[in-house]
């Protein structure tokens, strides 16, 4: 569709396509964004359909990546994910179909936790409680946000 969209916009698709969206069940989305060969504002309608078309190879490569940190997995931990799964977490995990996506890409039984969309700012909010415990695993970039 030549779109260019903003993050927002992005976050509200991902939540439009999740498992706890009913509406919009069989209808189409309008997206707002910017044209990429003219450069003017545009509105675009997209079906469910499409956008989940459009998802199917970022969500291959997110199983891919998935099964390279679990081939680098040290084989204790290894054993104790094959026995109890993967949780997932975060808004991502509410996007119809990557949870089976992933367990049928990778052999593992994959969950999503009863909350996902709050485990990330659960998880940020105790390493902050107990920083100097967890500064030796954090890694610092120079992402500005």
């Amino acid at each position: 569709h030549n779109l260019y969209i903003g993050d927002l916009t992005a976050e509200e698709i991902k939540l439009g396509l999740s498992n706890n969206t009913k509406d919009r069940e069989n209808g189409d989305y309008e997206i707002r964004g910017r044209d990429k060969v003219a450069g003017l504002p545009k509105i675009i309608k997209i079906s469910k359909d499409e956008l989940r078309e459009a998802l199917s190879e970022p969500l291959r490569i997110i199983a891919n990546i998935v099964r390279i940190a679990l081939e680098k997995t040290p084989p204790e931990l290894i054993s104790d994910i094959v026995d109890k799964g993967i949780i997932m977490t975060g808004g991502g995990a509410l996007l119809v179909g990557l949870p089976e996506l992933l367990q049928e890409e990778i052999g593992i039984p994959v969950f999503v936790s009863p909350k996902p969309v709050y485990c990330v700012i659960k998880g940020i909010g105790k390493v902050l409680e107990n920083f100097n415990f967890y500064q030796g695993v954090l890694i610092r970039t120079n992402r500005t946000v």
